[in-house]
């Protein structure tokens, strides 16, 4: 298979123009009207035996890629689906996709054909045979519990036998053998067993230290490799004896024909080196042939006589030129482990923080625009500048990094103190200046930079007035009890942002309890904001700079007047005496409106996202914005209209939704209207 002479012209310009690039995406339509830009969390994939259709599976359902351009071609979705694992028959025409249960579609129709009655636990161990008749599908029974994998045929639904009796040891990977002889089945407790399926007999064990992820047949069947703590293995199918044994960590596969195995290891999070694929001699052992390909990690699929590789990281999954070592695209925007998203400000794009990088995705399309974190470092916070022209992360452990926007250049790193907090910045528009909310200082809870030189322009010290590192009695209206809290001072945020007209700083004190407002000229303090009785973990200026608005570890959040000091209004919402850390707080353009977001209200049960009048204090709506998981983000679109959620774990999608509908309508299920 060959790319067509436009391809390979197409591909190189849009190489050219951006780092990283989705050819195009999808937005999805959410069960209360919201528009869904990310396709959630990526668990599967799948390359259909042409080459010409890349599937991708998660909680979102299983979306079809064109392989060559990246066009969206269909999704394939079924209500409470995770998609766990995926195999296309031998013609392509069908697509199993298991997970917490298994169906069978139809690839060019979007038609569901059976869906099987199994009790699945979330599987990804599935096969189908040679010949397209039958299919291996990993399952369990409650009772032990026990584990083990049905054979069904995939023409009448039928169950047909059952292979294994694994008890506490899920399925990791089941395989037919070519030629449909044996299956072989590999459980999470290091059994790995070869099956005949003619009497259901099992045969050879192959012994393994640990639990195993992967069982693939050579393309004769006469060898098994399988991986075990993240390392390869070569064994005789049927003999059961050890060939080979590779220690390095990472995915191992069979190329199409045989005739070597293709390595491919993760980048090292410590020291950032890239990963690397490694061709390996089945007979030997050897190494034959090394490439790197930076920034990419293990688990990757190659076509095109291996000309292609087809992997990601981080949820995405992208197309690489091995020839090159050049990205070509990228299907769709699965981010896992998202931790922020934030509108720019002309709200055409959105800033998004992950377990691997950071992105500028388009706000209409979720298409990904840049990316900017090396592929090693955690984002946990990002912010765009004013004008939209930098962007702000912070990595791991605590690695500040400013990046043009534009070019996605790296302009400033510094590495500050206060490991295992949540630390924010602000930039100027112009550059020059950066505040952080740490600095290489103990006593030092904000900092101006100079972005040209790195050095410090000002340091706020870590003021213990207003209060200090202690615990605080506080009164709670609900229980009509006082309760002890604790700051936990080596695990709280260090707030830092300038005000709109950039001429004041806002930072907190040594207790985290207190906002500090400084002059960002003179580095005087104009006003301590006191009363707050936990740790701040939010904080942001209304856009005319008239007030600063504070939330809080306890779920409190309070307004305050920036040219006098005065607390305005407090925020307070409390669930069966339950505090709900205030960790996103966003006012609309209007300053009619305050959206507030917990990362811990979902999973206790109670409602995260809460709108509220700003100056009366009332409470207008709450809801979870339909995310399975912890909230990490809310935000007002820049004109007011929209607002942004994002959910992180298992949910990992970024919605929009219009603020008039959440105003005016009244949702069933999951929303909580006031009139």
């Amino acid at each position: 298979m060959f790319l067509h002479k436009s391809y390979v012209l197409t591909i190189a310009l849009l190489i050219y123009l951006c780092s990283l690039i989705s050819v195009q995406s999808q937005t999805l339509t959410g069960p209360s009207g919201e528009t869904i830009l990310t396709h959630g969390y990526r668990e599967s994939v799948a390359i259909s035996p042409d080459e010409q259709i890349v599937a991708v599976g998660g909680n979102q359902g299983v979306f079809l890629w064109d392989t060559y351009t990246g066009e969206f071609i269909q999704r394939l979705y079924k209500e409470g689906h995770t998609i766990m694992g995926l195999a296309f028959t031998p013609d392509g025409s069908k697509l199993l996709a298991a997970g917490n249960y298994c169906i069978l579609w139809d690839v060019e129709t979007g038609r569901e054909i059976l869906s099987f009655d199994s009790l699945l636990n979330y599987t990804d161990a599935l096969d189908i045979s040679p010949d397209g008749k039958y299919a291996l599908i990993g399952s369990y029974k409650p009772e032990g519990p026990r584990f083990f994998v049905d054979m069904w045929d995939l023409e009448t639904g039928d169950y047909i036998q059952t292979f294994g009796d694994y008890e506490h040891a899920t399925i990791a990977g089941t395989a037919f053998s070519p030629d449909m002889k044996y299956v072989v089945v590999g459980a999470k407790r290091s059994e790995t067993d070869l099956w005949r399926i003619e009497d259901g007999e099992k045969l050879v064990s192959y012994n393994h230290p640990v639990s195993v992820s992967s069982v693939e047949f050579s393309p004769d069947g006469t060898r098994l490799l399988t991986i075990s703590g993240s390392k390869g293995y070569l064994w005789d199918t049927l003999s059961g004896d050890l060939i080979h044994e590779w220690p390095n960590k990472g995915s191992y596969r069979f190329n199409s024909d045989g005739s070597r195995i293709v390595y491919s290891s993760r980048w090292n999070v410590d020291t950032g080196e890239p990963a690397s694929i490694e061709y390996l001699d089945p007979d030997t052992g050897e190494v034959t042939e090394t490439k790197t390909i930076p920034g990419y990690g293990s688990n990757c699929f190659f076509i095109n006589d291996e000309r292609y590789m087809i992997g990601g990281y981080d949820g995405l999954l992208q197309l690489w030129d091995l020839e090159t070592e050049e990205l070509v695209l990228t299907y769709g925007n699965s981010i896992n482990s998202l931790y922020n998203a934030e509108f720019s400000p002309d709200g055409k794009t959105i800033s998004v923080g992950s377990d691997f990088s950071a992105y500028i995705i388009d706000a209409d399309n979720g298409s990904v625009v840049r990316t900017f974190a090396p592929f090693y470092e955690s984002a946990y916070f990002t912010s765009l500048s004013a004008d939209g022209r930098y962007l702000i992360t912070n990595g791991y452990p605590t690695t500040i990094r400013l990046w043009d926007v534009e070019t996605s250049d790296l302009l400033l790193s510094l590495d500050v103190l206060r490991a295992r907090e949540d630390i924010s910045a602000c930039v100027t528009r112009d550059g020059t200046k950066l505040l952080t909310g740490a600095g290489t200082e103990e006593n030092e809870l904000g900092v101006i930079w100079d972005v040209a030189t790195g050095e410090k322009i000002h340091s706020f010290p870590a003021s213990d007035e207003g209060g200090g590192n202690y615990p605080a009695s506080v009164f709670d209206e609900v229980s009509s009890k006082a309760r002890l809290l604790s700051t936990y001072p080596d695990t709280l945020s260090c707030v830092a942002t300038f005000s709109p007209d950039e001429s004041k700083a806002l930072t907190l004190d040594a207790s985290r309890m207190n906002a500090i407002l400084w002059d960002a000229e003179t580095g005087d303090v104009l006003h301590t904001f006191i009363g707050h009785a936990q740790s701040i973990l939010s904080a942001e200026f209304s856009k005319d700079g008239q007030y600063a608005v504070t939330g809080d570890r306890f779920g409190i959040a309070r307004l305050w007047n920036v040219e006098t000091g005065e607390n305005l209004a407090q925020y307070n919402y409390r669930l069966q005496y339950n505090s709900f850390s205030m960790n996103q707080i966003s006012l609309s353009p209007d300053n009619r409106y305050l959206l507030t977001a917990s990362s811990t209200g979902i999973l206790r049960g109670g409602y995260s996202i809460i709108l509220w009048d700003t100056f009366s204090g009332e409470r207008l709506f709450s809801f979870n914005g339909n995310h399975d998981y912890q909230i990490t983000a809310a935000d007002f679109s820049p004109d007011g209209t929209s607002i942004l959620t994002a959910g992180a774990g298992l949910d990992n999608t970024i919605r929009i939704w219009r603020l008039a509908d959440l105003i005016q309508t009244s949702f069933a299920d999951g929303f909580e209207l006031y009139p």
